[in-house]
């Protein structure tokens, strides 16, 4: 199987939900999984320990909402863009992140799954479960990934600078 018909099969099943489908399927025996996180979970070596680790993400998020897009191709590898909007069971805190996985295939198998994420992303001030006093940290809307402030022409080089500041999303 082609990295092209791999990559297309595995996504297929991620749009229909059948996630552990998608990893029993085209995960290789000796797969090698590499998280952008700290902590037991951050490499993961070997089909058995890929599927603890999901079950360790499922078991401590609320899943409200999830997409994937992709694939992207490029020779033995692809990309596929995830988007997450989950509660933290343990905090409580509501995230929404967003995921780029790099899957790397041989012989029509995943041999390796590297993940780039954006981290603490908020979609609303929540209240902690334990103080009920303390709001989470909120994204400014305005503002991309790196900090820029979206809202001064500045920062967007393919504006009209004489349109001036536009609205941001909020």
């Amino acid at each position: 199987m082609t990295t092209e018909q791999t990559a297309k099969d595995f996504v297929a099943l991620l749009k229909e939900g059948k996630h552990e489908e998608a990893a029993n399927r085209f995960n290789a025996d000796d797969i090698a999984s590499y998280e952008n996180m700290p902590g037991p979970m951050a490499v993961c070596h070997g089909r058995e320990a890929v599927r603890q680790k999901g079950e360790w993400w499922v078991a401590g998020h609320e899943v409200h909402d999830f997409s994937s897009e992709g694939p992207y191709l490029n020779g033995d590898q692809y990309a596929v863009r995830f988007h997450f909007d989950v509660t933290v069971k343990e905090t409580g805190e509501r995230r929404v992140m967003d995921e780029v996985g790099l899957y790397t295939v041989r012989n029509g198998k995943v041999v390796e799954e590297r993940f780039f994420d954006e981290r603490l992303r908020f979609r609303r001030p929540l209240r902690s479960p334990r103080t009920n006093d303390q709001a989470a940290p909120v994204r400014d809307p305005c503002l991309n990934r790196s900090g820029m402030d979206l809202g001064s022409p500045g920062a967007r080089p393919w504006a009209d600078r004489r349109s001036g500041p536009r609205e941001c999303p909020g």
